[in-house]
């Protein structure tokens, strides 16, 4: 006769071993999930009525004062989206792409990224001063984005490109502006995820 004792072993066991996977078949790391979803995380935030998400993982978010075009004397509050490898420049000599003959300290207006801005003026305004005066930058593009109707132009110097995007904003102007090196960055998919989320 069996001792109620090695029943109650028997049954624990057999338990245990329905539970447990097959031999050889490999068992995910708990935190596999969690570290997953916090890599695709996105830190939301807004600008006035314009709202935004960014990979804080990948990009830092800066303030700084953007030079307008077409002369960049006047300047305009913005948030910028820098790589997190690259803000360690900022106030140093040199930015990402500097060569060895041009080192001025590098600011955050200056370095690669992605910047946004809410002009005061309607779009009107900015898109009239550009067209009367647009030394080394190309020709108007129309844009369209999220139904609004804009233009976008480029200046380009011997290492960057700059793109300036205008969209009408409830009577104001939104200015996107995405500034590239001649590489390309492996944060350009964060930036470019910046731009996407944009709804104003």
């Amino acid at each position: 006769m069996q001792r109620p004792e090695c029943s109650f072993l028997l049954i624990c066991t057999m338990a245990l071993a329905a539970c447990s996977p097959a031999s050889g078949e490999p068992v995910a790391p708990a935190t596999a999930t969690s570290a997953s979803t916090q890599a695709t995380t996105l830190t939301e935030g807004n600008l006035a009525h314009i709202h935004y998400a960014y990979n804080a993982h990948v990009l830092s978010q800066v303030e700084t004062e953007l030079p307008l075009p077409p002369d960049f004397t006047e300047t305009a509050f913005a948030i910028k989206f820098i790589p997190r490898d690259l803000v360690q420049r900022i106030g140093s000599d040199g930015c990402s792409f500097d060569t060895a003959s041009h080192r001025e300290p590098c600011t955050a207006d200056h370095e690669v990224g992605f910047a946004l801005a809410l002009l005061e003026r309607p779009l009107s305004h900015y898109t009239t001063a550009i067209a009367r005066d647009r030394a080394h930058m190309e020709a108007f593009e129309p844009v369209e984005m999220h139904g609004a109707e804009g233009v976008a132009l480029q200046h380009t110097t011997d290492h960057t490109t700059t793109r300036y995007t205008f969209l009408p904003a409830h009577g104001r102007t939104l200015m996107l502006v995405s500034r590239d090196n001649a590489g390309v960055h492996e944060a350009s998919a964060a930036l470019e995820q910046v731009r996407d989320s944009i709804t104003f």
